[in-house]
């Protein structure tokens, strides 16, 4: 990125069904929570990675390199463990609300 200034988190999604944006939001959230970054919100997005697959998928924009005070977090432990927490606690958020979710539809 050429200005250096700019930094934060982003998580990219494909709407295929109502669980991308749901995954997107809980990740979005919870990495948030644990590393206090810039919020660069949840953003619908035609990446490959995440249109061409048949599960909901994401894409996430940890930090940028291009900002000084930001790759030093990235090659930081501590940091890569409050990122792995964000991330981990943004998947059971999401498996908890799809299950309840699915449940709703097979009670119907």
């Amino acid at each position: 990125f050429t200005n250096s200034e700019v930094g934060g988190t982003s998580t990219f999604y494909h709407k295929k069904t109502l669980y991308d944006p749901m995954l997107a939001s809980a990740i979005q959230k919870n990495l948030l929570k644990q590393t206090e970054l810039n919020d660069r919100r949840t953003n619908e997005s035609n990446f490959y990675v995440v249109k061409n697959t048949k599960m909901p998928a994401v894409l996430i924009e940890l930090a940028f390199i291009s900002n000084p005070k930001e790759e030093n977090l990235l090659n930081s432990t501590k940091f890569q463990g409050k990122v792995s927490d964000g991330i981990i606690t943004g998947l059971k958020e999401f498996f908890e609300s799809a299950s309840k979710i699915r449940g709703e539809k097979n009670a119907k």
